[in-house]
């Protein structure tokens, strides 16, 4: 089963953090996992704007990491 398809089987929070204030938006755009990302801002557009506890976004996060699928929506 696709994990986009579990976060919404199992209503997961687009909201929640870990411990270094990254949300769902930003490990998904960390990890390259567009897909996902997609899943998340359609269901939850607020969470473009969270940021970490460093300052950064998800699209900083995308982008550093070189992930252009994730900043090319």
């Amino acid at each position: 089963m696709p994990v986009s398809q579990l976060l919404l089987e199992y209503q997961a929070s687009a909201q929640a953090k870990n411990d270094s204030d990254k949300n769902t938006l930003h490990m998904a755009a960390l990890h390259g996992h567009h897909v996902i990302l997609e899943y998340l801002v359609d269901r939850e557009k607020s969470i473009l704007s969270g940021t970490d506890e460093e300052a950064n976004t998800a699209l900083h996060l995308a982008a550093v990491g070189g992930h252009t699928k994730c900043v090319t929506r």
